[in-house]
């Protein structure tokens, strides 16, 4: 296991953030103003 960060664009000003931490999965939208 390990750690991770997935940054992948959605749309215009709109990215998809993956957060891996051993067993747990995190997953964040962010949103650019």
């Amino acid at each position: 296991a390990g750690k991770g960060i997935d940054i992948s664009p959605l749309s215009q000003g709109v990215y998809l953030i993956q957060i891996t931490t051993g067993e747990r999965k995190q997953t964040l939208k962010f949103v650019k103003e």
